[in-house]
């Protein structure tokens, strides 16, 4: 299934696909098309995966903030 990890700013988004690259997961930058204020300049990460969870955990445990998931 396709996710989107709302990330709010670039830089965290690149770090975010930096990591997921490293361990062989593809990943991609994208933006939202109408963020809210609380999305930030609205980056996300785009990533198909069937263990959503257990990303979200390995990404926190490396200090990247995740603000919000959707699934697209």
């Amino acid at each position: 299934m396709l996710y989107e990890l709302k990330t709010g700013t670039l830089t965290r988004a690149q770090r975010c696909v930096n990591i997921l690259k490293k361990q062989g997961i593809k990943a991609y930058i994208g933006r939202l098309k109408n963020p809210k204020k609380e999305d930030g300049c609205g980056y996300t990460v785009r990533v198909n995966t069937d263990n959503i969870s257990a990303i979200i955990t390995f990404l926190k445990r490396n200090g990247v903030e995740i603000s919000g998931v959707d699934s697209a």
